[in-house]
């Protein structure tokens, strides 16, 4: 399991950046928001291979992460399921 440590300013989950009213670019916007669709993508692939149909059911700001390094994770796969 990875660890994400916390931006000191706005914390680490998405919804916190949203509290404290961060300013996001909109070079910002399109790469979380492409980096979001390559995570979303990777991990219907990875539940494919399981024989498993991929619907997350649970996208909100809080389980988005952004790492340190402007990167983001998507949290609380607890929700996904079903067989094809």
């Amino acid at each position: 399991m990875e660890l994400i440590t916390n931006n000191e300013a706005y914390g680490v989950e998405l919804e916190k950046w949203f509290d404290k009213s961060y300013q996001f670019t909109i070079e910002e916007i399109l790469r979380y928001s492409m980096q979001f669709c390559d995570g979303m993508i990777h991990a219907k692939e990875k539940f494919s291979t399981l024989g498993k149909i991929f619907v997350h059911r649970d996208i909100k700001p809080s389980n988005i992460l952004i790492t340190e390094d402007k990167i983001i994770k998507i949290t609380d796969f607890g929700m996904v399921g079903g067989t094809e």
